[in-house]
This record gives structure tokens, sequence and C-alpha cells, in this order.
């Protein structure tokens, strides 16, 4: 099972590294969503992470925006049990 979920979980650190460095990227610069979703684009293809970037959900808030990501990541495991990792995470980026 490890072998099949080790490289989930790589992907998930990665996607938290990605949302950090755009976090403190964008903090404070006047991001607005098409900004963001190109900052994303622009990491995804780095990492060489596939993902449609029009999926994350990108809501204004008081401060600025919040950006979710929400995924499940499945591998099948034996006949009809399959392992699942989900992955939930949102990060405000400030205007």
């Amino acid at each position: 099972g490890a072998i099949k979920v080790v490289p989930m979980y790589i992907k998930n650190m990665r996607m938290d590294t990605i949302l950090g460095e755009i976090q403190k990227e964008l903090n404070g610069q006047g991001a607005n969503p098409a900004t963001i979703r190109y900052a994303l684009a622009k990491r995804f293809s780095v990492e060489d992470i596939s993902m449609d970037i029009d999926k994350i959900q990108i809501t204004q808030s008081k401060e600025g925006f919040a950006l979710r990501v929400a995924y499940e990541n499945r591998a099948p495991y034996v006949a009809d049990i399959y392992l699942v990792v989900a992955y939930n995470k949102q990060v405000e980026i400030r205007r």
C-alpha cells in the first residue's frame, strides 16, 4: 500500500509548497483571480502537476481572495478496494 500512497502524499506536499509560495508572492500585490490562476498555472507546469486550473476555487474575501484547492487521489489496491488520499487546503491572498 505504501508504494501507491507515497506518490500521492508527495503530490500533496508539493501542492502545499505551491500554495505557500503563491501566498507569499502575491500578498499585498493587488492580485486578482486572473493573476492568481496565471501564477498557479506557471507553478503547476514547473512542478509537473496536471490539474485543471478552472476547478480551483477563488472567492473574494474581506481582505482579498481565498484560494481553495480540494481533490481526491485514488489508487487501486486489491480487486475492488482503492486507497484514497483527500486534499483540502485554503490560503488567503491579501490585496
